[in-house]
């Protein structure tokens, strides 16, 4: 992980370009906090900040060149050891270096775009060929490693690992993108290319940005795409193909020339990475979060694991929640936050850092690649009950099963009632209409605000951005998808969309923030591509999740940790505020003048939730709840409009 910044600015002269790329990467020292370097060649400045863990040394830092071929790069090319033994054999490339970056730069000197498909790992880049005068900046195929960009009022492109980097030094539209913003109430995330601010666009996963250095003449074109390809197959021998890939992808993971962790959290996901790692060193770096007191935390899963392992974990807890923390998440976040659960992750990373610990290993990709995620299992049932016109008597026997998606979610009967509902026939044949399939965790969601209204935008421009929502899904979903089954559809989406735009994200922002770069095994190119092929009855039935996944950690784990369900991470919002809503500088964002600035959202809806919460008085536990989530999403808001867009 690296922080990379460039300016395609022709027009500009070499001062000018020299003070913007300096702006630009003093935001990212965070990022690469071993090396700072700039570089400008003709119109084009390069920026770097390096972390350090393939090749140490000074010579392999960045900007890297070679002629007039010129690089920044963060991220791990898994398979460079294959590549350099290519170019050195058929190009007779003499490296320099034993790191990956040195390869990708003779891979694109040599064969420029059409080197992409040969590209595995993680990676986001920007590379100058000063002779064709042209400029690539591309992303990995999952979306794992970050990369933003905008165009200024004088046509100069600034590319960028992070948008605050942009917003803060390159003089862009620093306003909301308000569509965006309705889709972060609606999903958690933007959709496509949008971000938080109206005037920075993403570099999607799987695409290329190509500019031509003399006007800043931008194209866009997708080089790779994550698509659902169901085969026949069997259990033993899918587990067994998976099982390969993915001590093979440890195998990558763990090549570098730092300390490697894991974060572990009982699961089976994350027990499966720890298991291996136990294999390959004596003493692995675990780290775990921990909740003394509340309910569902799962410390006791996590012992359970490391007697297993005969391991130890440096365990992590949090308390308490200051102002700062909740200013410092929203900025790295660069989106607005319904929950804390993520701060999580930024707790874990600072205590690897603490330990000198630079790489960490993180489980994500096995619940949306495996429906991991238990409403999944209750979706099933779902249209069977609707169907059969017993919706209000089948909530009362449903209730447990869908209670399960998430057991901290005291659901009650008008939102189990709703959720059912919803696959009525005149509901149904509108959401197929609209999105193609039925949106699983949208339906759910939509239930919840049903009962308690989560926010209000303050300009209500519902019919403008349902028409942009319905063209998105159905030119951008529904052809990647079609020929699936509606649960395929809901998996496609969450590979597609949420994994790279909220999951991997927040585990990039989190880590980031403390200089700690996570990899994840389980989204190896090799083991995705095997998990895109299975059938559904291989991912999940009614009765179990994540099958073909469970079979293959059989072997490594003990039976009641590979069995373990799901229990999302919950945390408890409500007791970390305390010091929050005392904080005297909390006025800078939560006053009706601060939320009439922004003109996002409704102030007395959101300040309900915040009295409440305040006063401590006992509430239900699912208002309590969504009290939590609407303050956070709100405070978040009000953070980023007032700090990073100048409301």
């Amino acid at each position: 992980m690296c922080g990379l910044a460039a300016v395609i600015g022709a027009r500009l002269g070499s001062e000018q370009l020299g003070r913007l790329i300096v702006d630009l990467t003093s935001s990212l020292v965070h990022r690469g906090p071993d090396h700072v370097g700039h570089a400008i060649r003709g119109g084009v400045a390069l920026g770097h900040t390096r972390l350090r863990v393939v090749d140490p040394r000074p010579e392999a830092d960045q900007p890297m060149s070679f002629e007039d071929a010129h690089l920044v790069f963060s991220g791990a090319l898994v398979n460079h050891r294959e590549l350099r033994r290519e170019l050195e054999a058929e190009h007779g490339v003499a490296f320099r270096t034993s790191c990956d970056t040195e390869v990708l730069l003779h891979a694109l000197r040599i064969h420029g775009e059409d080197a992409l498909p040969r590209l595995q790992g993680m990676f986001a880049f920007v590379f100058l060929d000063a002779r064709q005068g042209r400029v690539l900046a591309a992303r990995d195929r999952t979306g794992i490693k970050p990369l933003v960009w905008a165009r200024r009022a004088d046509g100069v492109v600034v590319v960028a690992s992070e948008a605050q980097a942009i917003v803060r030094h390159a003089s862009i539209d620093r306003s909301v993108d308000r569509v965006a913003f309705r889709q972060m109430l609606r999903f958690n995330h933007p959709l496509g290319d949008r971000t938080f601010f109206a005037g920075v666009r993403s570099v999607e996963p799987g695409w290329l940005l190509s500019l031509e250095v003399e006007d800043a003449r931008a194209r866009v074109r997708q080089w790779a795409s994550l698509r659902l390809a169901p085969e026949p197959a069997r259990l033993a021998d899918a587990a067994g193909g998976l099982d390969r890939a993915f001590r093979r992808a440890m195998g990558r993971a763990v090549d570098v020339d730092v300390p490697v962790g894991c974060y572990l959290s009982g699961g089976v996901d994350s027990s499966g990475i720890a298991a291996d790692l136990a294999s390959r060193s004596a003493s692995p770096r675990l780290y775990s979060l921990v909740l003394p007191g509340v309910r569902y935390s799962e410390e006791s899963h996590i012992d359970r694991v490391t007697d297993a392992l005969g391991a130890r974990t440096r365990k992590v807890a949090i308390t308490s929640l200051g102002l700062a923390d909740y200013v410092e998440y929203a900025t790295r976040a660069e989106m607005p936050q319904w929950w804390t659960s993520d701060l999580a992750l930024a707790a874990l990373a600072k205590r690897a850092r603490s330990d000198g610990t630079a790489v960490v290993l993180s489980g994500e990709g096995p619940d949306e690649l495996f429906a991991g995620y238990e409403i999944y299992r209750v979706a099933r049932l779902r249209p069977l009950l609707a169907s059969a016109g017993a919706v209000v008597g089948a909530v009362g026997p449903a209730l447990p099963m869908i209670r399960r998606f998430a057991p901290w979610l005291d659901l009650d009967l008008a939102v189990a009632r709703a959720y059912l509902a919803s696959h009525a026939p005149r509901r149904a044949a509108a959401t197929l209409d609209h999105f193609g399939f039925h949106p699983e965790n949208l339906a759910l969601w939509e239930c919840l605000e049903a009962r308690n209204p989560l926010a209000t935008p303050l300009v209500d421009e519902a019919s403008r951005y349902a028409e942009s929502e319905r063209t998105y899904f159905r030119e951008r979903i529904a052809p990647a998808s079609e020929g699936l089954s509606n649960l395929e559809r809901n998996l496609h989406f969450e590979i597609t969309e949420r994994l790279p735009r909220w999951v991997l994200h927040m585990g990039d922002r989190m880590g980031s923030t403390h200089g700690v770069e996570l990899r994840f095994p389980y989204l190896d190119d090799d083991f995705v591509r095997l998990a895109l092929r299975l059938p559904m009855r291989l991912r999940a039935t009614l009765l179990e999740d994540k099958r073909a996944l469970r079979r293959m950690h059989a072997g490594r784990l003990p039976k009641a940790i590979a069995r373990r369900r799901k229990q999302p991470l919950y945390t408890p919002t409500a007791e970390w505020l305390g010091p929050v809503l005392a904080d005297p500088e909390l006025g800078r964002y939560w006053s009706r003048e601060a939320f009439a600035r922004a003109g996002l959202l409704d102030f007395a809806v959101c300040d309900v939730a915040r009295a409440r919460l305040a006063s401590g008085h006992e509430t239900d536990a699912l208002t309590k709840m969504v009290d939590e989530w609407l303050f956070s999403f709100a405070l978040t808001t009000s953070i980023l409009a007032v700090d990073l867009c100048g409301a």
